[in-house]
Protein backbone atom coordinates (compact mmCIF):
# COMPACT_ATOMS: atom_id res chain seq x y z
CA UNK A 1 0.00 0.00 0.00
CA UNK A 2 3.10 2.31 0.89
CA UNK A 3 5.47 1.95 -1.96
CA UNK A 4 8.70 1.45 -1.25
CA UNK A 5 8.50 1.60 2.80
CA UNK A 6 10.43 -0.11 5.35
CA UNK A 7 14.06 -0.84 5.62
CA UNK A 8 16.30 -4.24 5.93
CA UNK A 9 18.33 -3.80 8.33
CA UNK A 10 17.80 -6.16 11.35
CA UNK A 11 17.84 -5.41 14.77
CA UNK A 12 18.83 -7.05 17.83
CA UNK A 13 16.87 -7.30 21.22
CA UNK A 14 18.94 -8.19 24.30
CA UNK A 15 17.85 -9.75 27.56
CA UNK A 16 18.24 -6.24 28.86
CA UNK A 17 15.69 -5.05 26.35
CA UNK A 18 17.95 -2.70 24.61
CA UNK A 19 17.26 -2.69 20.78
CA UNK A 20 20.72 -3.20 18.77
CA UNK A 21 21.67 -3.68 15.23
CA UNK A 22 22.39 -7.11 14.04
CA UNK A 23 25.82 -7.35 13.23
CA UNK A 24 28.56 -9.93 14.15
CA UNK A 25 29.82 -8.04 16.88
CA UNK A 26 26.78 -7.33 18.40
CA UNK A 27 25.60 -10.96 18.49
CA UNK A 28 28.92 -12.12 20.18
CA UNK A 29 29.13 -9.25 22.84
CA UNK A 30 25.34 -9.05 23.90
CA UNK A 31 22.80 -11.82 25.28
CA UNK A 32 19.95 -11.66 22.36
CA UNK A 33 16.13 -12.83 23.62
CA UNK A 34 14.71 -11.93 20.12
CA UNK A 35 15.77 -10.47 16.13
CA UNK A 36 13.50 -8.04 14.70
CA UNK A 37 12.57 -7.18 11.45
CA UNK A 38 10.21 -4.34 9.26
CA UNK A 39 7.69 -5.77 7.53
CA UNK A 40 7.32 -3.24 4.74
CA UNK A 41 8.11 -3.38 1.15
CA UNK A 42 11.81 -3.09 0.94
CA UNK A 43 12.36 -6.45 2.96
CA UNK A 44 9.67 -8.50 1.22
CA UNK A 45 11.20 -7.61 -1.92
CA UNK A 46 15.22 -8.35 -0.75
CA UNK A 47 14.32 -10.91 1.24
CA UNK A 48 11.63 -13.43 -0.16
CA UNK A 49 10.09 -11.96 -3.81
CA UNK A 50 13.38 -11.88 -5.28
CA UNK A 51 14.92 -14.87 -4.04
CA UNK A 52 10.96 -16.53 -5.25
CA UNK A 53 11.18 -15.16 -9.05
CA UNK A 54 14.99 -15.57 -9.42
CA UNK A 55 16.07 -11.75 -9.36
CA UNK A 56 19.41 -10.65 -8.00
CA UNK A 57 19.48 -7.64 -4.84
CA UNK A 58 21.47 -4.89 -4.83
CA UNK A 59 24.14 -4.90 -2.14
CA UNK A 60 26.56 -3.21 -1.06
CA UNK A 61 29.50 -3.22 1.62
CA UNK A 62 27.84 -3.36 5.40
CA UNK A 63 29.40 -0.30 6.85
CA UNK A 64 27.79 -1.73 10.46
CA UNK A 65 29.38 -5.25 10.02
CA UNK A 66 32.37 -5.14 8.15
CA UNK A 67 33.25 -8.12 5.64
CA UNK A 68 29.52 -8.79 4.59
CA UNK A 69 27.45 -6.91 2.61
CA UNK A 70 24.02 -5.71 3.12
CA UNK A 71 20.45 -4.76 1.28
CA UNK A 72 19.28 -0.81 1.56
CA UNK A 73 16.10 1.15 1.07
CA UNK A 74 18.51 3.20 -0.98
CA UNK A 75 19.88 0.75 -3.32
CA UNK A 76 16.13 -0.68 -3.95
CA UNK A 77 15.67 2.71 -5.50
CA UNK A 78 18.62 2.93 -7.83
CA UNK A 79 17.86 -0.66 -9.00
CA UNK A 80 13.81 0.46 -9.64
CA UNK A 81 15.14 3.65 -11.53
CA UNK A 82 17.27 1.55 -13.73
CA UNK A 83 15.14 -1.65 -14.03
CA UNK A 84 11.45 -0.71 -13.75
CA UNK A 85 9.68 -0.17 -16.97
CA UNK A 86 5.86 1.19 -17.21
CA UNK A 87 3.33 0.82 -15.53
CA UNK A 88 5.05 2.38 -12.02
CA UNK A 89 2.92 2.83 -8.59
CA UNK A 90 2.40 6.20 -8.11
CA UNK A 91 1.68 6.41 -4.32
CA UNK A 92 -1.85 7.59 -4.21
CA UNK A 93 -3.41 10.79 -2.59
CA UNK A 94 -5.40 8.54 0.10
CA UNK A 95 -2.62 7.09 1.31
CA UNK A 96 -2.75 6.65 5.44
CA UNK A 97 1.18 7.73 5.01
CA UNK A 98 0.21 10.51 3.63
CA UNK A 99 -2.38 12.11 4.99
CA UNK A 100 -3.32 14.69 7.72
CA UNK A 101 -6.88 13.44 10.07
CA UNK A 102 -7.45 11.20 7.08
CA UNK A 103 -7.20 14.16 4.59
CA UNK A 104 -5.14 14.02 1.15
CA UNK A 105 -2.02 16.63 1.99
CA UNK A 106 0.09 17.43 -1.03
CA UNK A 107 2.78 18.86 1.15
CA UNK A 108 3.38 15.21 2.84
CA UNK A 109 2.53 13.62 -0.53
CA UNK A 110 5.18 15.47 -2.10
CA UNK A 111 7.76 14.75 0.55
CA UNK A 112 6.96 10.91 0.78
CA UNK A 113 7.35 10.72 -3.25
CA UNK A 114 10.56 12.60 -2.80
CA UNK A 115 11.63 10.21 -0.78
CA UNK A 116 11.15 7.27 -2.92
CA UNK A 117 12.26 9.18 -5.89
CA UNK A 118 8.37 9.51 -7.22
CA UNK A 119 7.44 12.53 -9.47
CA UNK A 120 6.63 15.53 -7.34
CA UNK A 121 2.24 16.02 -7.74
CA UNK A 122 1.24 20.08 -8.81
CA UNK A 123 -2.53 19.32 -7.41
CA UNK A 124 -4.22 16.52 -5.66
CA UNK A 125 -5.60 14.69 -8.36
CA UNK A 126 -3.88 13.61 -11.23
CA UNK A 127 -1.02 10.75 -11.05
CA UNK A 128 -2.00 11.11 -7.88
CA UNK A 129 -6.08 10.00 -8.18
CA UNK A 130 -7.31 6.97 -5.47
CA UNK A 131 -9.23 5.39 -8.20
CA UNK A 132 -6.85 5.68 -10.76
CA UNK A 133 -4.52 3.89 -8.65
CA UNK A 134 -7.26 1.25 -7.49
CA UNK A 135 -7.52 0.49 -11.21
CA UNK A 136 -4.62 -0.18 -12.33
CA UNK A 137 -3.16 -2.03 -8.93
CA UNK A 138 -5.92 -4.27 -9.50
CA UNK A 139 -5.49 -4.85 -13.25
CA UNK A 140 -1.72 -5.11 -13.01
CA UNK A 141 -1.42 -6.94 -9.40
CA UNK A 142 -3.61 -9.73 -10.56
CA UNK A 143 -2.23 -10.37 -13.64
CA UNK A 144 1.37 -10.31 -11.57
CA UNK A 145 0.12 -12.68 -9.59
CA UNK A 146 -0.72 -15.21 -11.95
CA UNK A 147 2.25 -15.28 -13.71
CA UNK A 148 4.14 -15.35 -10.62
CA UNK A 149 1.85 -17.97 -8.74
CA UNK A 150 4.07 -20.69 -9.33
CA UNK A 151 7.33 -19.07 -8.41
CA UNK A 152 5.36 -17.51 -5.02
CA UNK A 153 3.65 -20.76 -3.97
CA UNK A 154 6.89 -22.71 -3.93
CA UNK A 155 8.51 -20.20 -1.47
CA UNK A 156 7.97 -19.62 2.31
CA UNK A 157 5.66 -17.23 3.97
CA UNK A 158 7.54 -14.05 5.89
CA UNK A 159 5.06 -14.48 8.07
CA UNK A 160 2.64 -17.15 10.20
CA UNK A 161 -0.47 -18.51 9.44
CA UNK A 162 0.36 -18.74 5.52
CA UNK A 163 0.82 -21.40 3.83
CA UNK A 164 3.35 -19.82 1.52
CA UNK A 165 4.44 -16.70 0.13
CA UNK A 166 1.67 -16.12 -2.52
CA UNK A 167 -0.88 -16.69 0.43
CA UNK A 168 1.03 -13.89 2.31
CA UNK A 169 1.37 -11.82 -0.65
CA UNK A 170 -2.30 -12.12 -1.74
CA UNK A 171 -3.63 -11.35 1.88
CA UNK A 172 -1.23 -8.35 1.90
CA UNK A 173 -2.75 -7.00 -1.43
CA UNK A 174 -6.60 -7.61 -0.48
CA UNK A 175 -5.60 -5.31 2.65
CA UNK A 176 -4.18 -3.06 0.53
CA UNK A 177 -7.76 -2.94 -1.62
CA UNK A 178 -10.03 -2.55 1.45
CA UNK A 179 -7.25 0.25 2.96
CA UNK A 180 -7.45 2.38 -0.09
CA UNK A 181 -11.17 2.17 0.03
CA UNK A 182 -10.80 0.96 -3.57
CA UNK A 183 -14.21 -0.91 -3.87
CA UNK A 184 -15.93 1.93 -3.04
CA UNK A 185 -13.97 4.50 -5.32
CA UNK A 186 -14.29 2.11 -8.32
CA UNK A 187 -17.36 -0.19 -7.79
CA UNK A 188 -15.05 -3.25 -8.19
CA UNK A 189 -14.89 -5.92 -5.83
CA UNK A 190 -11.75 -7.00 -4.32
CA UNK A 191 -10.06 -8.88 -7.41
CA UNK A 192 -7.68 -10.59 -5.47
CA UNK A 193 -9.22 -12.82 -3.48
CA UNK A 194 -10.40 -15.05 -6.48
CA UNK A 195 -6.90 -15.04 -6.87
CA UNK A 196 -5.49 -19.18 -6.85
Amino acid sequence: MDPDDGVQTLYLVTTQNQVIQKTAKNMQNFNIQATLANDGDNRLITEFVNPAIGCKTMLLPNAADPGTTAPALPLNVLQAMMFQTQPMALTPNNDPMITVNNQPDLAKLNLYRMGVNQPQANVLGGDNDPATYCRNYANVATTRFRSLSVNLKAFGSPAPGFANLFAFMINRAMTTYMNLNCQALTGVPDPFAAIQ
